[in-house]
């Protein structure tokens, strides 16, 4: 008897693990479409280990904004250690500039998640929609101006593959896009 249970467990496992990944899958599509950049969003979720579809909206500016912060650290952490090979001193000064533009990115996106998170809503932080706006507008322009300014000092074959690689303009984007008032929790 024990048998044969072991054998249908080990026939349905294999459906039940595609079923689960279809349906992750379609949940994060019908979301991801809603936003200006769909790839970038469907790749980066799709590609998370225990990724649950969201619910509400709410939540999925939450996700965003959480995966624009991952890709931001990983981003100055990669720009950090290319700085400690570099031996061109344009490169460096764009270099330190970029880390620093990203660290301040790295700020203004954890302002926004406090601001977003559950935790907010008990009073002790108060934030408004626009706020949040302005702090995903600040940490976007932000990770532009890094962009820009290894194009205008001519060395973007050094630095540009790094920040690109991150899509995180794209999910800074696809976190400003969305709209879900948080001011309504405080009132």
């Amino acid at each position: 008897m024990m048998h044969k249970i072991s054998y249908l467990l080990r026939l349905r496992l294999p459906f039940l693990l595609c079923l689960h990944l279809l349906i992750t899958v379609s949940g994060i599509d019908q979301w991801c479409y809603k936003t200006p950049h769909p790839d970038p969003c469907k790749r980066y979720f799709i590609n998370r280990n225990g990724f649950r579809p969201p619910t509400q909206l709410s939540d999925f500016r939450v996700m965003l904004v959480e995966a624009a912060m991952h890709r931001a650290i990983s981003a100055r952490n990669e720009l950090a250690s290319s700085s400690l090979n570099c031996t061109d001193g344009q490169k460096q000064a764009v270099l330190a500039d970029c880390i620093d533009l990203y660290g301040d990115t790295i700020m203004q996106l954890n302002r926004t998640l406090k601001c977003m998170s559950p935790k907010a809503s008990s009073g002790k932080q108060y934030c408004t929609d626009f706020d949040a706006q302005t702090w995903l507008s600040t940490a976007l322009t932000n990770t532009e101006t890094c962009r820009h300014g290894t194009t205008d000092f001519n060395v973007s074959d050094f630095i540009t593959p790094i920040v690109s690689k991150t899509e995180i303009s794209n999910l800074m984007s696809n976190s400003n896009r969305q709209r879900s008032p948080l001011d309504h929790r405080h009132g």
